[in-house]
């Protein structure tokens, strides 16, 4: 398992979103932990940045999350991350 790391603005973002959506920091908890164990499973986008995506549920107030990070055999850095509703 990998530490994740974030960004001052990624926590910042994290903690606007936790104050808006009632079930974000569930959704972001389970997107860490996910990625603590298997960063692999995102899309490459280019030589070392990442892509996940986190299917949300608007209906019970969990955010869809766009996450982009890097990651090594010991972490996983969080560099950018949007949070929003689902519009479907």
């Amino acid at each position: 398992m990998r530490t994740v790391i974030e960004s001052p603005e990624v926590s910042a973002k994290i903690d606007a979103a936790c104050a808006r959506y009632p079930r974000a920091e569930d959704a972001i908890e389970a997107a860490k932990w996910w990625l603590a164990r298997r960063p692999e499973s995102g899309y490459l986008m280019d030589d070392i940045n990442w892509l996940y995506r986190q299917k949300g549920d608007s209906a019970v107030g969990i955010p869809v999350l766009l996450i982009v990070y890097t990651f090594d055999h010991r972490s996983v850095t969080i560099s950018s991350i949007e949070i929003r509703m689902s519009t479907v």
